[in-house]
């Protein structure tokens, strides 16, 4: 018999998404779904997408839920309430009495031996759990408080406090749902390392997520010096590297290589990149064929200086074999060496000089490029991801029964 596992998203699960997030949820959905019955509770707002139908073929069911509105319907004297209680923006959106309700309808109907929440903010459903034989599990996508840490970097004055407020908040709620958890899952080390300085006693599994490998790439790119970014730019870290590149890298590059183009990619780019859009700059808004924008790519930069969790991005531009210069930070979790399969940088001149350096050597980015293809096609392989779920599902159904877990697990 299946085991059942029930899903806890805050959007939509989808193969064809349009952020990092949700592109992994509908990946590790759809192969979960091949040696697991998998139901799935999602929120979604008014203007975001269902899930996809081939997703929810695989589902024993599939619904849907209205995310409650962040802006009308909520007094702002109840938000700030709310993270003086602990309880951060994000979290008091997607907070849904309805859902909670259908949550505790199916513990009880369905029965499933795994009730898993995908991201922190999910964790909040957990008590729904508490009377039920279903092992809670929480995938931390990327930590709450380093997410809001690199916000605070970017904002200033009175959104500056709020902000401050939002940290404190996480503070408080990010140990409360660890808490309730008997595992949690990582993607990366760092991550692993920073839910257990929360809270010591965590049962941690370190799980990449997987990627799969597009049959046609070039490594070589266009020979036009074409220089690519990569990122939807609600997310904070990824709009401090656009800026960190519009500001000081490009300029930096151009006085040693003045025909290099830069690429920036994805949704809601600031009025900053906005206003920086010229002859050699593209800020192209949302690529509906990532593949295309790749394929141009000479160099693929990240220049990530916060946050956490794993980088879509980065697994995708070395899955098609484009030579990449990024700092520790952009890697973390993938099967890659520095100076093997990417250059590494941190500083500004360190990304000038790496980039400058690749954009003149078409043999040595094509060489690494493929190098790193090889490296991520053998350590990010989706079936490995999904044997170690059913490793860890066995796990915990074994030894709840005897009433221990393992602290953590590699």
């Amino acid at each position: 018999m299946k085991r059942r596992v029930l899903l806890l998203c805050p959007f939509a699960p989808r193969s064809d998404a349009r952020h990092g997030g949700a592109a992994v949820l509908g990946q590790t959905l759809s192969y979960l779904a091949e040696v697991n019955s998998v139901g799935v509770l999602y929120l979604k707002s008014e203007h975001e997408p269902e899930m996809d139908a081939s997703l929810v073929r695989k589902c024993a069911f599939a619904e849907s839920f209205s995310s409650p509105d962040r802006q009308r319907g909520r007094a702002h004297l109840c938000v700030v309430a709310g993270v003086l209680n602990g309880r951060p923006t994000w979290v008091q959106s997607t907070c849904s009495a309805a859902f909670d309700r259908r949550v505790r309808d199916i513990l009880q109907c369905w029965r499933p031996h795994i009730l898993q929440a995908e991201f922190h903010v999910m964790g909040q459903y957990f008590p729904a759990a508490e009377e039920s034989d279903s092992v809670r599990v929480l995938v931390e996508h990327e930590p709450g408080i380093l997410a809001i840490r690199s916000r605070l970097r970017l904002c200033n004055g009175v959104s500056k406090i709020g902000m401050y407020g939002n940290l404190l908040a996480w503070k408080k709620f990010e140990p409360t749902v660890l808490k309730k958890a008997a595992a949690v899952v990582v993607f990366t080390e760092a991550d692993r390392h920073h839910v257990l300085s929360l809270y010591p006693e965590a049962t941690v599994w370190c799980i990449p997520f997987g990627t799969e490998l597009p049959e046609s790439y070039s490594s070589a790119g266009s020979g036009r010096n074409v220089v690519t970014f990569v990122g939807n730019y609600i997310h904070y870290p990824n709009i401090e590297a656009a800026e960190r590149l519009l500001r000081s890298i490009y300029p930096g590059l151009v006085k040693y290589i003045s025909n290099v183009e830069l690429q920036l990619i994805g949704e809601h780019p600031t009025r900053e990149m906005i206003s920086a859009r010229g002859k050699n700059v593209k800020i192209t808004g949302y690529a509906s064929d990532i593949a295309l924008c790749l394929r141009d790519t000479d160099v693929f930069v990240a220049p990530l200086s916060s946050g956490g969790g794993m980088r879509v991005k980065m697994a995708q531009a070395f899955a098609h074999g484009k030579a990449v210069v990024a700092t520790s930070l952009a890697v973390a979790g993938l099967p890659v060496k520095p100076n093997d399969h990417y250059l590494p940088a941190e500083t500004d001149d360190e990304f000038v000089d790496a980039i400058a350096r690749l954009l003149r050597n078409e043999q040595e980015r094509a060489q690494m490029g493929c190098r790193a293809r090889r490296a991520v096609d053998a350590g990010l392989k989706w079936t490995n991801c999904i044997a170690r779920y059913d490793e860890l599902y066995d796990h915990l159904l074994s030894t709840t029964s005897l009433g221990s877990h393992s602290r953590t697990r590699a």
